[in-house]
This record gives structure tokens, sequence and C-alpha cells, in this order.
């Protein structure tokens, strides 16, 4: 591939880097190069091989084969202390706090301020602080990392790798737990950072923030660097062609809407106190998109419907049948609930695979509250062949699977219990283009079986490729129902942002 010139002196350069575990190799001949003050995007499917470049990079892993260049010298990092101190400083996609530790503590972990010998606690809580006050973080430095939110935490991770004022820093997904305004000072910061002449290698799914903030982009597939482009020269479409070999388009399932009798019925639907109450009906074979902005209700819709949220009121019937609020008497109806956040809400991830696909049926599993292991084995594997969920064995702890094959195993875990209603609040968050596409085929296939779907996504192209018809829900309250040729991305901000009504009056 002939090298992308760009009009910035280069920091960073590696040249056919090759890396294996065991028989599998997961870096080709892989290629990169990083200049001053960059924002340089790495991209790529899961298992492209982003990752374990950037481990290379940062010391934590040896390549077999190849060379890396950091500031015009030889650089062969054998440890994760070693690369800090020549200027590399890496943000992992897995936090790496310690929780019954401080935030100071963390954040200094290692370079602890110290006066005759002992830790000097005053200095320490007041670096800490200076450290948070650069991402408009507002933690006492005393608080225990495992009394602080997942968002908060991963802010404390970046806060960390900031007071080592590397060189260059690897951000490895830093914003898949972050809420929109952290992302926003998130960015500030970065490009603060870029400006005094650091250079940021951004690994990220999320292409608006690919498009938004980073200056280059370089594609890997198959461990094999495919590309490197301006941004600005570029689009998500290519991009993702780049990755898969495929474009937006050819991912989405074409099938035509055969929509079949009612399913779902929601009465007098109030989300918030003081709103005007709202109906809606799900019929069999449909997908019904649910948009809106963050914090609109989209997810308290999903979990009064599944008997999570009791303060929203209004009656839930399933086949004119009455659903009692609780999960229990919802799952007993065929309701079942993908949540957004699948690590916390959705698996065990200390658990195996099997264990976790196993949770929604151990009553058609076991005899006298002993396992039947033949026949679960048998029914198990049946959905991991269906699902195509990629794991060497069923006894595979579930945490060390890809984002896109957890979210199959929760899918999973719910298609043994018969449903026929599946509720899917952000099914394709944190998961790359490859196994979003392999989502939206198998979406299609239950659709087509006669699943009954409501799908809430943020990503607009992704909900209106889906949608056969799509509700608008503005702080809580229901703006209208759109079909799919009246669900244009104008048409659904406008109602997602309150500028018109259900009607398209202008407000």
């Amino acid at each position: 591939m002939q090298e992308l010139q760009f009009d910035k002196p280069t920091l960073l350069r590696t040249h056919g880097i090759d890396k294996r575990f065991n028989d599998v190799k997961v870096l080709s001949q892989a290629h990169l190069e990083v200049t001053t003050g960059e924002v340089h995007v790495l991209l790529g499917e899961n298992g492209a091989g982003k990752s374990t470049f950037c481990k290379i990079l940062a010391g934590h892993l040896q390549a077999d084969f190849g060379t890396i260049e950091f500031q015009g010298k030889k650089f062969l990092p054998s440890t994760p202390d070693e690369a800090r101190q020549q200027g590399i400083a890496m943000i992992n996609q897995e936090l790496s706090l310690i929780p019954d530790l401080s935030t100071a503590e963390n954040i200094l972990l290692g370079v602890e301020p110290t006066r005759f010998g002992i830790i000097d606690t005053k200095e320490l809580n007041l670096l800490a602080q200076q450290a948070m006050m650069g991402l408009s973080l507002k933690i006492a430095p005393k608080t225990r990392v495992r009394d602080l939110s997942v968002a908060q935490q991963q802010m404390v991770e970046i806060a960390k790798a900031m007071h080592q004022q590397p060189r260059l820093l690897i951000m490895d997904e830093p914003t898949a737990a972050l809420a929109d305004h952290e992302v926003d000072i998130l960015f500030r910061v970065i490009r603060c950072l870029c400006a005094t002449g650091v250079s940021v290698i951004y690994i990220s799914h999320r292409m608006k923030e690919i498009l938004a903030l980073g200056d280059r982009v370089t594609v890997m597939r198959d461990g094999q660097t495919i590309a490197t482009k301006r941004l600005q020269d570029t689009n998500e479409d290519e991009l993702v062609t780049l990755m898969v070999g495929r474009t937006i388009a050819e991912q989405m399932p074409k099938r035509k809407v055969q929509r079949g009798a009612k399913m779902l019925q929601l009465k007098n639907v109030v989300l918030r106190p003081g709103l005007k109450p709202f109906d809606l009906e799900l019929y069999r074979g449909e997908v019904l998109g649910v948009a809106g902005l963050m914090g609109s209700g989209r997810t308290s819709l999903l979990r009064r419907i599944f008997g999570v949220n009791t303060m929203a009121i209004g009656t839930v019937c399933v086949e004119d049948k009455l659903v009692a609020r609780h999960p229990k008497a919802a799952i007993a109806a065929g309701i079942a609930l993908v949540p957004e956040d699948r690590k916390q809400q959705g698996l065990v991830l200390k658990r195996s695979v099997r264990e976790n696909m196993s949770l929604s049926r151990l009553d058609k599993l076991s005899t006298w509250g002993f396992i039947r292991y033949k026949l679960e084995k048998t029914l198990l594997t049946t959905y991991q062949e269906r699902l195509q969920i990629r794991t060497p064995s069923l006894e595979l702890k579930t945490a060390t699977l890809s984002g896109g094959n957890q979210q199959k195993v929760v899918l999973a875990k719910w298609l043994l219990t018969n449903c026929k209603i599946l509720l899917l609040d952000e099914p394709t968050r944190g998961i790359d283009v490859g196994a979003k596409s392999e989502f939206y085929h198998l979406l299609g296939d239950l659709v087509a079986q006669g699943m009954a779907v409501i799908y809430v996504s943020s990503d607009l192209t992704e909900l209106l490729g889906l949608a056969d018809r799509t509700l608008v829900i503005h702080e809580g309250e229901l703006r209208g129902i759109l079909n799919r040729d009246d669900a244009t991305q104008e048409n659904v901000m406008g109602l997602a942002v309150g500028s018109v009504d259900r009607f398209g009056t202008l407000l």
C-alpha cells in the first residue's frame, strides 16, 4: 500500500508487525504511521488486530517480527512501564483501576509523591485533583473507585493516563461508558492535547466520533493494514466497505413487511407524572423502532413493558391478555428484554457461556433440581449454531467473548424461552460493523418467522433501515409514529427535539 503523506513530522512509524498466539496469526505485516499532534483513528472489526497492535506499542505484548520507531529511534518496549518512560500511555478498553483504592491513589499509582520516604497524601490528593480538573471531573480525591459509576471510572482512567504527560496517548474505546456531555469534554481535552504536540491513537466503532474527531484513519482487516486516509477525504460508507468489503446498505436485510396479528397492546401509558397518556400496538412480523434523545424515555418504555419500571402507569396486554407488572409475568407471556447494558444487566460475565444461555430455562433443563446435561448440551449447541456464537467451548467464561458474541448469548438466552415479543435496547452498541451485519440478518430471520420486535437505537441510519414504523419520544411523551416512507432523519429529529408535533406542525 502506498503511504499517505501528511504535513506534520512523524512521531511513530511501524513496519511489518507480525504476532501469533499459538497457531493463530493475529497480525500480519501490519504497519502504522502517526504524526505529531494528530488524532489517528485505528478502525476495524473486532478481531481485526487493533487492540493487539496497540498493546505491542504500549509494552503489554511483544511483536514476533517487525520494527517500531518512536521519536526517530528504534523502540521495542518489553513492559508497560518501559513504554510509559518513553512517553507512551494506553487507556485499555477494560478498566484497570483498583476498586478498593481511592481515586487519587489510582491516578498516581506507581508515581506517588513522597516525603522522607513516605507517601505525601496531601500532595497526592492535590495532584489528582489537578488531573481531574482538566477533565471537568468533580470527584473527591479520597472517594473509593468502587463507589464511582462506570462512566466516572472511565474518566478516572483517562485522568490517570493524562497525568503521565505522554507524547503518544492510545485510547481503546474510551467513550463506551460515557454520556454525551462527558464525550464532549473528552474531545475538548484531546484537541487541546494535540495542539500542544501530543499524538492520539483512537480506537472506536462510533462513526460519528471518528469523523468528528480524527485527522487520519488507518483501516485494519484480518490483522493487516488495508488503507490509510485523511478523514476529510472519506465517508462512513467507504470506511465500512474497507473494513468488511460491503456497504452499509448491503448489510441491511431486504424484506417485505408481512404484518400479522396484533401481539402487544399498551393502553393509557404514562412514562412520567403529569404527561398525556398514549396507546400503542405491535404486530407479529413487525419491527417497531423507538427514537428519541438520550433520557427521553425510550428505555423506560421497554422496562415498563417488561414489568421492571413500575413507576410508569398503564396496562400491557399480550394477545388480548392482561400481563401483570412483573418480569416473571412478562416472560411467561412471551416477552423478552435485551437490555442496553448487557454486561451489567444481561449477563453474568464470570460464568460460562453455557450457564448464561441456560439461565432462562433451568426449569426445562432440570429434574428435581439437577441439570440434565445431555439435554442442555443438545439444546444449547442448536442455538449456538443458529446464532453463530463464536466460542471454542460453551464452558468458556462469557467475559472472554467479543461484544457481538456476548450479545448473541443474551439473545440465545431469551430465544430458549420461545418468546414472541423481543424488546431490544441499543442492541448493537459496542459491537463492530461485521457483528452488526450478522445481527441485522438474524433479526430479519426472527421477524420473518413471526417475532414482534421493539427496537431502540441512537443510530438513526440503523433504526430507519430496520424499522417498519418508527415511534418518536420527546421528554417522556409520544410525539408521533411514522411509517417507513415518512420516517426520514429530518422528520424523526424534528419530533425528537420537540420542534414539531406528531402532525408535522412547527412548535
